[in-house]
């Protein structure tokens, strides 16, 4: 056994793309090893912004020896009558290089064959990995990538150097006019000499008296620790921020913590924007008191060691400072008119060449929120907020301040919002709109900001439908599965009893001065394209492929209701009392569905009921129904399903006693009619028949 150590240096590599890649590294090298056949023991991989690494332990020294089994004609057409070996069987042989008499009969699924069966000795390990490690590097997948010279393959930056050694052995192989050697470098500034690494167990280290803490969880944990400590120093108390703190860890390979102020004035400025002008712009951390109350003052962390930290800590707060005195300005400029005077300027902002300016999307999505307040049986007074929100929601695209700082949208448009004196929760509205900012985000806390979020979402899946604007692999210009995400979110969570198919109907018909194409058709194309987002979401909570399948085909248009009807089936489906059901009603649906062009009675007649068994099962079905109903209007569902458990043996003796497709046409279709109902009943939570039973 061995230790593998690999690495690649390159120019600094985007924070963002990090975490991503060494996870991607991970993955396709456990699988090429074993694609290989080479045994290994724990692989961890790490990166700093100039490398990335992988190191195995216990990697086996030589390939397992492997069994390879060529296959030639079947045996039937191997040999004549006389049992001589056919042209075949002979040309098999000689493309084997055996005589055709030493050929073995191997039994396949697809018959008996001739075959040849050889032993392969494993090549050492070195060999192999000089064969694996370079495709690795060009195997890494990156959110952007780039050519360098006159090279022509493409990384996220351009490679400088390539260390491989397996125990004190050098894995030698070439890739972008580079030989891989032992050689790695140090920090850029503090120590960039080249360092030779003569085995795996020595690489952090050297690396560390290098000045590179090449462990990222390791220079995660320093960075937290400098960071607390600057900020114990500057007096404060540091406000939680888990992103920023990732990003940093990337942007570093040796983390030194500092601090700086900034003048008091300042403070009058949103506290929103001063935090995005220290983290989105310099990437601070902000400090607050031990009232939760902004403080004058920051925390960095910088990539070396200065001989002056203060020298260092007053040019951070330089540039601070000048963003902070933009932002001062901007503010002072923005409110000398009320936010909602902004609106007619939405006007000179085109949202799309061919749906109108963004002023036209906002009375789009004004509209449709008021048509699903008005399902929602909000009273007057709430419409009322509900169209202010809305009004207002777009205002702050047009103001200098969010020109400044675009991540702040919302967040401006609330704060100008409450100092005009609108009512706090229409500001509120006008921030949490945008919400939930990521798949797993934060849901906007009042209805307002849930029904504008929603109709401005419905609005732009529908605008983007109708142009033929939809997602294609990776590329999603306008959001759009992020936005159908958001809405299943908000429906289902909040919840809210909002109708999808009657919403997007609405949704459509306000764009008739836009759409040329098919309303219906443009509708369901975006309920399919929202149930795929359903089928991950549901996913994720643990619900099975089918049972996510069976719940959506029985209708998406209560979104609140069709999550819990999914995990109520996903708990009772692998039940043994419950599976033997399910087979039952899959053939319900199956008959139903193979003779949907058979007449079926409106209602079952109980005087056609001839048999015991379909006796039996229509009164057992009404029984349950009565007792079940109540608990499905009170969105019991998994009890509504434990009380039709009941049906399993009506239903089955039914299916073995009584011939549904009888020759009389009254009997037909009467049984018909009581598989009908069956089925509807059981179609409130699923179509049974897309289960795997």
């Amino acid at each position: 056994m061995a230790d593998l150590l690999f690495e690649i240096g390159c120019e600094e590599i985007p924070a963002r793309f990090l975490r991503p890649a060494i996870a991607q590294l991970a993955e396709k090298a456990a699988a090429e090893f074993m694609a290989q056949s080479i045994k290994t023991g724990k692989i961890k991989t790490s990166a700093t912004p100039r490398r990335i690494c992988l190191i195995a332990h216990e990697v086996a020294t030589r390939q397992e020896d492997r069994i390879e089994v060529a296959l030639g004609p079947l045996v039937s057409a191997a040999f004549d009558a006389n049992g001589a070996p056919s042209k075949a069987a002979e040309g098999f042989a000689r493309g084997q290089g055996v005589d055709v008499h030493t050929l073995e009969k191997i039994d396949t699924d697809k018959g008996v064959r001739l075959g040849v069966r050889r032993h392969i000795r494993g090549r050492l390990s070195e060999q192999v990995l000089a064969e694996i490690l370079p495709k690795l590097v060009l195997s890494l997948s990156w959110p952007k990538s780039m050519r360098w010279g006159q090279g022509k393959i493409r990384f996220a930056r351009p490679l400088h150097w390539l260390l491989a050694i397996l125990d004190e052995k050098i894995i030698k192989f070439e890739l972008a006019g580079m030989m891989s050697g032992n050689l790695t470098y140090g920090h850029r500034f503090m120590a960039p000499a080249p360092i030779t690494v003569s085995h795996p167990s020595e690489y952090e280290s050297l690396l560390r008296q290098a000045q590179v803490i090449v462990d990222r969880a390791s220079r995660k944990a320093e960075t937290v620790a400098q960071i607390e400590t600057a900020a114990l120093t500057a007096g404060g108390r540091l406000m939680p921020d888990p992103d920023l703190l990732e990003e940093v860890t990337d942007l570093v390979e040796l983390p030194v913590g500092g601090y700086g102020h900034f003048d008091k004035e300042f403070l009058q400025i949103p506290k929103p924007v001063i935090i995005s002008a220290m983290r989105s712009h310099q990437r601070y951390f902000a400090l607050e008191d031990k009232n939760g109350s902004l403080l004058p003052c920051f925390v960095m962390i910088n990539n070396t060691r200065a001989r002056d930290p203060q020298l260092v800590n007053h040019g951070h707060e330089r540039v601070l400072r000048a963003r902070l005195a933009d932002a001062a300005f901007f503010v002072k400029e923005d409110t000398k008119h009320p936010l909602i005077e902004r609106l007619p300027s939405l006007n000179q902002v085109t949202y799309h060449a061919n749906l109108g300016s963004s002023r036209d999307k906002v009375e789009r999505f004004t509209q449709l929120a008021l048509f699903l307040g008005q399902r929602l049986d909000l009273g007057a007074r709430e419409l009322q907020r509900l169209e202010r929100a809305c009004l207002l929601a777009k205002c702050d695209l047009v103001t200098g301040l969010v020109g400044e700082f675009p991540d702040l949208q919302g967040q401006v448009g609330e704060e100008y919002a409450l100092r005009n004196g609108e009512d706090k929760e229409v500001a509120q509205a006008v921030r949490e709109h945008y919400l939930p900012l990521s798949a797993g985000g934060d849901l906007p806390q009042g209805r307002l900001g849930a029904l504008v979020g929603i109709a401005d979402r419905l609005d732009t899946m529908s605008g983007c439908f109708a142009l033929g604007l939809v997602p294609t692999g990776a590329a999603d210009p306008y959001g759009l599965r992020r936005a159908a995400i958001a809405v299943i979110r908000i429906i289902s969570e909040k919840p809210l009893l909002i109708n999808l198919s009657q919403a997007l109907e609405q949704a459509i018909d306000n764009l008739s001065p836009w759409n040329k194409e098919n309303p219906e058709i443009i509708k369901n194309k975006i309920m399919e394209f929202i149930a795929s987002r359903l089928t991950g979401i549901l996913a994720d909570d643990g619900v099975a492929l089918d049972v996510s399948e069976a719940v959506i085909a029985a209708g998406m248009d209560d979104l609140s209701g069709l999550r819990a009807k999914a995990h109520a089936l996903n708990a009772m489906k692998d039940s043994d009392e419950f599976s033997a059901l399910a087979a039952g009603l899959k053939r319900v649906f199956n008959i139903l569905r193979k003779n949907r062009q058979q007449p079926v009675a409106s209602v079952v007649s109980a005087d056609l009921l001839q048999e015991d068994a379909e006796k039996n099962l229509y009164r057992e079905f009404l029984r349950l129904r009565d007792n079940a109903l109540p608990k499905l209007a009170a969105g019991a569902y998994l009890e509504f399903l434990q009380e039709l458990s009941a049906l399993k043996d009506p239903i089955d003796n039914f299916f073995n006693q009584v011939m549904v497709m009888s020759d009389d046409e009254r009997l037909r279709v009467n049984r018909m009619a009581l598989l009908q109902e069956i089925a509807d009943l059981f179609a409130k939570v699923a179509q049974f028949n897309n289960l795997q039973v």
